[in-house]
């Protein structure tokens, strides 16, 4: 499979390339937050993730459980 682009910013054209069997992860303050735009960070391999969502915050219209 093709690598995903990740589009984070519609007015700056920022974009970076995921690779197959990584996430990107971004915080919650976009202008000020340690996340996969951060060399130091990186993409994260699915293999170092080691939770599961239990509830769903945002977008609103998909509040809740995702295990309906």
């Amino acid at each position: 499979a093709a690598p995903t682009v990740a589009k984070l910013d519609r007015h700056s054209g920022e974009e970076h390339v995921v690779p197959e069997h990584c996430v990107f992860v971004m915080g919650d303050n976009r202008n000020d937050s340690t996340d996969s735009r951060d060399e130091r960070i990186g993409m994260v391999d699915t293999r170092d993730i080691i939770g599961k969502v239990v509830f769903i915050a945002f977008p609103f219209d998909h509040i809740g459980s995702p295990y309906k």
